[in-house]
């Protein structure tokens, strides 16, 4: 939630209103918070700032995010599979999708100007 409301004085200090949260990629600042039941806690919280939370019903998949998942695991297997280990350890894995992932947030998507990460790097520094 804290991390939430970081995000949305960012835009809001940059003057955009924010409506809406969606974490999907788009060439769109922040619009529509798509989540499960887990998110249920945060709904009164964003509704008091102004953000509408859609949740999924039991069972469904937001066809976005399981995109997104698919990418990442893609990578990390291309990854994998130039690796001379037979098995890897758990921290190792986990150190291999948190590489990925960093990847992926600094390289600009096809038709984007800027990566994620200079998208939200210039709200915060200001430039």
């Amino acid at each position: 939630m804290e991390a939430l409301k970081q995000v949305m004085s960012m835009y809001k200090g940059k003057g955009h209103t924010v409506l809406t949260m969606n974490f999907t990629e788009q060439n769109q600042p922040v619009h529509t918070i798509l989540g499960d039941n887990e998110f249920e806690a945060i709904r009164e919280d964003m509704l008091e700032l102004g953000v509408e939370v859609n949740m999924t019903a039991k069972e469904e998949h937001v066809p976005e995010i399981e995109r997104q998942q698919r990418v990442i695991k893609e990578r990390a297997r291309a990854v994998i599979q130039t690796l001379p280990y037979g098995s890897m350890p758990k921290k190792m894995r986990i150190a291999l999708i948190q590489n990925v992932i960093f990847w992926l947030n600094n390289i600009p998507k096809a038709g984007q100007d800027y990566s994620p990460k200079d998208l939200v790097w210039c709200l915060c520094t200001g430039t």
